[in-house]
């Protein structure tokens, strides 16, 4: 090439020159390429954190359900006591009694569908039968009866002697009438010698709409006195007896 002649990027410019200009041209596209002639890398992506797993939910505690009231039993007294003879009733509930009843007993069970009665007279085998106990506070059981057998103290007050518990599989109330107790109301009625009371039994049932068993008994009991020693010739008797089975008939 001539001595004068151009590299085509201008006029007048030495073969050295052009040389010169063209080798600084590609050590600046070089050095445009980073790091003095060395190549861009590209940054390596951050690890993913593995994802914190779901804390397990405990298990909700399944309900106990309560025992089933479709199955009673009718319990018979534990012991037999000499029934009270003498004295009025009043004075026969001051020690333990074990006294012979009469009783009518409504079975409604809506396990089965079905309504049964069970009536027993006075001092049958399968009459209810009511214990007294007047020591320590007082206890007082009902037997022969669906769902009875529980002795419990006395929590009523008022007109009725008696106790209301609830258990597992239902509510049992046993009251009978204090016979000396003075009604305002009835000043009239006084038991000298009869009484009458009441048993209710209502189940429990949780997993149901409601109560699918109710057992409901109404007896009387007093003091079986013998003929010759009755007041005013058996007046007296007569009239507890008539009003006894005005109140549970």
């Amino acid at each position: 090439m001539p001595p004068n002649s151009t590299c085509g990027f201008g006029v007048g410019v030495t073969v050295n020159n052009h040389f010169r200009g063209c080798l600084l041209a590609t050590c600046a596209l070089l050095s445009a390429c980073g790091g003095g002639g060395g190549v861009n890398s590209t940054p390596a992506p951050s690890p993913t954190p593995a994802p914190t797993p779901a804390p397990t939910p405990s298990p909700s505690p399944t309900p106990t359900p309560a025992p089933s009231a479709a199955a009673l039993d009718r319990p018979a007294p534990p012991v037999s006591l000499p029934a009270v003879t003498s004295g009025t009733l009043a004075e026969a509930l001051g020690q333990a009694q074990d006294f012979r009843a009469g009783s009518v007993e409504v079975d409604l069970n809506f396990y089965e569908d079905t309504l049964r009665t069970r009536n027993s007279s006075y001092g049958s085998s399968n009459a209810a039968r009511l214990f007294a106990d007047p020591g320590a506070g007082g206890t007082y059981a009902l037997y022969n009866i669906l769902a009875s057998g529980q002795t419990d103290a006395p929590n009523l007050a008022g007109a009725d002697i008696g106790w209301s518990d609830s258990a597992a599989d239902g509510t049992r109330v046993l009251r009978f009438r204090r016979p000396d107790y003075a009604d305002p109301l009835r000043p009239d009625l006084t038991l000298s010698y009869v009484s009458y009371g009441g048993w209710e039994f209502i189940s429990r049932d949780t997993g149901l709409s409601g109560p699918q068993r109710r057992v409901n008994a109404y007896f009387y009991f007093g003091v079986p006195t013998a003929a010759g020693d009755l007041p005013l010739g058996a007046a007296a008797l007569t009239r507890d007896l008539q009003r006894a089975s005005c109140m549970i008939g």
